[in-house]
């Protein structure tokens, strides 16, 4: 619901840079592990608390192409993955 009215009311192509906890497992020095975000959990848990959300980058790719943007990179770095949007030309129809 948060996307879908953000990029209503966002002006075509405008910009929206974010960030999430990638759910996929970070192998270090032979060790995996996963590397939560405290900021994202408190976020989400701010949202809603009753529901732990667990995001992979494919899963956020389809979240904000259906939501009317349009996704221009995402790069994984120090166990968050960043992504660049832009709200999509043809949001509407």
């Amino acid at each position: 619901m948060f996307l879908n009215s953000l990029v209503r009311i966002l002006p075509q192509n405008a910009n929206f840079i974010g960030c999430f906890s990638d759910n996929e497992p970070v192998k270090e020095k032979g060790f995996q592990f996963s590397l939560p975000s405290r900021l994202f959990s408190r976020f989400i848990n701010f949202l809603d608390s009753r529901t732990d959300h667990i995001l992979n980058k494919k899963e956020v790719s389809e979240l904000l192409e259906r939501n009317g943007f349009e996704t221009v990179d995402m790069k994984e770095m120090q166990g968050l993955t960043y992504f660049y949007c832009k709200a999509s030309s043809n949001k509407f129809n």
